[in-house]
């Protein structure tokens, strides 16, 4: 197996940072519109079927038998078609759209299927037979070895007749393969020739062989876009199991960050016999409580604007690239745009599913389905990606399916993930599971480093950290050392250097056996204000964890009169984010950012005493609210910051709720982590007489207060603290004001961390301010 660096590659990667920049947006920002079809198993076909019925014509159209879909493309415009089983009996019926084309979905497995002319038609016409799959049904081996895929662009039949555009970049001469191979897999645009991904361009430089695939529905590829629907998984298992049967091909893994790296994901679950690895980063674990609709409030920022850019892409000629082919004659990707008009409408099926339904929402949750994943996964992501939010961490827990797998923790934005420390952990992955050698640093990596270090983070130079490898260790001896290691390694305090305020590095590092680590309850509760009328209201802590209440067993009402703290509910601040008139992008190392403060009046801030002791907290919290409002149903967010003894404010996380969705998922719920179930029958509103429990998620994070700061809670409505996030909350015309219960009731729940596999030690002095990645500072009032 030959490994190389060409030069070609590493002119590639001069045009990396800008197209990285471009395109590079994720968040999983829409439900699938369509329940899980039945599934019985599809028998295998006995006989050749008569090619038309008797008495009834060849049709002039074409139709064929997907995965628990039937399309049809070359009808009349217009034209009234059928859709019968074997029996002859009418399944559906629909007419043709504009270009002649329909998709019939959530169709029974099964084999003799027909597409026809209505009963009673003047001329009876009426497609050959043709079969329709479950998921689970694949093609044989013999399919994939008849594909044969060479360098440069080109397309790839999938089982249903689908041709996806792809583009394949080879180290150096296909006769020299085969070579290790990595493919990126998504809907932005990893076919086109002229711009490859950033994956793709990193691992050539390396000497990987890479290869671009544009799913269903988007840039040449035919087919309808429909958000990973089972069909996109099934095209990227045809995907993985094609490339592997290529010659030039020696171990097949799926790379990417964001959508390529979910898109992995959602294709390693169909389990694949030939995928080697995946190496996501900046993924999601839920699609709707994540990134969508955290706490059931509509994310109109990032998330909406994030689903308007895929169904843009999924139009004929959406993508420049593909426009581009379209108008330079390309005969397939002009009849690739036949199904087009039959994608389906992500705004619409966004606006159907405020709720959650689990027969919609499941197959787009990783956490779902992350257990069906079988082969090594090294995955890295960040606390405060400003697109798809930092709700990832939930999931580790559930990669059960495989023993090899290692998870890297940051805060920071959404490209930290591939920062110098988490990419020497990712180069490792690579080298041992699609090199399948002892971790080896070529002659790219420095380069990959200056192109990263100005294009993404906007800092002079970025060094990888020394291996933790001897390159003449035998492989077998390197693969053991790797998987003794603890499996999450969170880098703390990205972007802390004094000296160096905001470049991507950890000022000290703890390893986790798992996510959440093993910790005790912090449980602080809420108190009135001082009535000599200083600084405002409190925290208070001080009892100890054994003398704790469990937050999920608190009654679900409390006093119907209870001291509490008021405040306005104000929505004006709903679209404001931290970065409205700042200099510079979330990627940057000092993006200027503007976190603003509330209007008096409409939030309540408490605050901790300074704390005399060092506290490391890692996990999700609990802010368990005794509410009541003047109105049935609020948004609310929690902000959590340290206050330094310096006077800096520092964001550490965010948790959403809207009161309404208050009921708990009792599978999932634990004291630090109240998961509300969002189903549409357990939705209730706010007592009008009493203060109510409003358990609110606050997602996960790891951080580390020395001693001399102090803990903030802020209560208001939803916005200001996020960089690219904005809100859809509810809104009224008259005021409304919010009472939470304090002295006793109302409380915050933190995991203190009471032990790590390892640790190195923090330095004494405070973190650059600003400077920690990803999270906004400002100073304290």
């Amino acid at each position: 197996m030959r490994i190389s660096s060409p030069p070609q590659a590493l002119l590639a990667l001069a045009a990396f940072t800008v197209f990285f920049a471009a395109g590079c947006g994720d968040s999983k920002s829409g439900y699938n519109p369509t329940p899980e079809p039945t599934s019985t198993p599809a028998p295998e076909p006995t006989s050749s079927p008569q090619p038309t019925p008797p008495g009834m014509e060849p049709a002039s159209f074409e139709a064929n038998g997907s995965v628990n879909q039937v399309w049809v493309i070359d009808a009349e415009p217009g034209q009234t078609l059928q859709l019968k089983n074997a029996s002859g009996e009418e399944i559906r019926i629909g007419e043709a759209d504009d270009l002649g084309s329909i998709i019939f979905r959530e169709i029974r497995a099964g084999d003799g299927y027909r597409v026809t002319s209505p009963e009673g038609a003047p001329a009876g016409v009426a497609s050959p037979a043709f079969r329709v799959r479950n998921p689970d049904q694949h093609p044989g081996a013999d399919f994939y070895a008849d594909i044969q895929l060479r360098e440069g662009y080109q397309y790839l039949e999938t089982r249903d007749g689908t041709l996806l555009a792809v583009n394949v970049i080879l180290p150096g001469p296909i006769e020299d393969g085969p070579y290790p191979t990595v493919v990126e897999y998504s809907g932005y645009s990893p076919a086109d020739p002229n711009n490859p991904q950033p994956s793709m361009l990193i691992t050539g430089v390396l000497g990987y062989a890479s290869v671009g695939v544009n799913m269903r529905g988007t840039g040449c590829s035919g087919g309808a876009f429909e958000f990973f629907e089972d069909l996109q998984n099934t095209d990227g298992y045809d995907a993985i199991e094609a490339v592997a049967a290529q010659a030039w091909s020696a171990h097949t893994a799926m790379v990417g960050v964001s959508y390529p790296a979910i898109g992995s994901l959602f294709t390693a679950q169909t389990q694949p016999p030939s995928l080697a690895a995946i190496l996501p980063n900046s993924v999601i674990s839920d699609t709707g409580k994540g990134t969508l609709r955290p706490g059931g409030i509509l994310n109109s920022g990032f998330a909406v604007s994030w689903a308007g850019g895929r169904d843009a892409d999924s139009k004929r000629g959406g993508q420049r690239w593909s426009r581009e082919r379209l108008e330079a004659g390309d005969q397939t990707c002009i009849d690739n745009m036949k199904l087009r008009d039959q994608t389906i409408d992500i705004f619409g099926v966004i606006e159907d599913n405020a709720f959650y339904r689990p027969e919609v929402a499941d197959p787009l949750a990783p956490d779902t389905f992350v257990d069906k994943i079988t082969v090594p996964v090294c995955l890295a992501g960040t606390t405060n990606d400003e697109q798809t939010g930092g709700y990832w961490p939930n999931m580790i827990a559930k990669f059960t399916g495989t023993e090899d797998k290692k998870f890297t923790i940051t805060n920071g934005g959404h490209t930290d993930s591939i920062g110098p420390e988490s990419f020497a952990r990712w180069l490792e992955c690579l080298e041992l599971f699609v090199a399948k050698r002892t971790p080896q640093r070529g002659v790219g990596v420095p380069l990959i480093l200056d192109f990263v270090a100005g294009g993404i983070f906007k800092v002079d130079s970025l060094e990888i950290p020394e291996s933790r490898f001897d390159p003449d260790m035998p492989y077998e001896e390197a693969l053991a050392f790797w998987r003794e290691t603890p499996d999450v390694l969170v880098l703390m305090e990205n972007g802390g250097y004094p000296e160096y305020p905001g470049y991507p590095y950890s000022t000290f590092q703890i390893e986790l056996e798992t996510w959440p680590t093993p910790h005790e309850n912090l449980t602080l509760y809420l108190e009135s204000a001082d009535p000599s009328g200083d600084a405002g209201a409190t925290l208070e802590g001080g009892m100890t964890p054994e003398d704790l209440p469990t937050s999920l067993a608190l009654p679900e009402t409390g006093p119907s009169a209870p001291a509490s703290e008021e405040f306005l509910y104000d929505t004006s601040f709903s679209k404001v984010q931290t970065l409205d008139g700042a200099d510079g992008g979330p990627w940057d190392a000092l993006p200027g950012w503007n976190w603003q403060e509330a209007t008096p009046g409409t939030n309540l801030k408490f605050t901790t005493a300074p704390l005399e002791e060092p506290l490391l907290l890692a996990g999700s919290a609990a802010a368990n609210l005794y509410v009541h409002a003047s109105v049935a149903d609020v948004d609310l967010q929690v902000t959590l910051s340290e206050v330094r003894s310096d006077g800096c404010e520092v964001y550490i996380q965010n948790g959403w709720l809207r009161t309404s969705r208050r009921k708990l998922d009792a599978e999932q719920s634990t004291t630090t982590r109240p998961v509300s179930t969002h189903f549409e029958e357990d939705a209730a509103d706010l007592p009008a007489d009493e203060f109510t429990l409003v358990p609110v998620e606050i997602f996960p994070f790891a951080y580390y207060l020395r001693a001399g700061s102090s803990i903030r809670m802020e209560i208001s409505a939803p916005g200001r603290t996020r960089p690219e996030w904005q809100w859809d909350a509810l809104e009224y015309e008259d005021e409304v004001v919010v009472k939470i219960a304090v002295d006793g009731t109302s409380h915050l729940t933190l995991p203190e961390v009471i032990s790590v596999t390892s640790m190195t030690m923090p330095p004494e002095t405070l973190p650059a301010c600003p400077g920690l990645r990803g999270m906004p500072t400002r100073q304290a009032q």
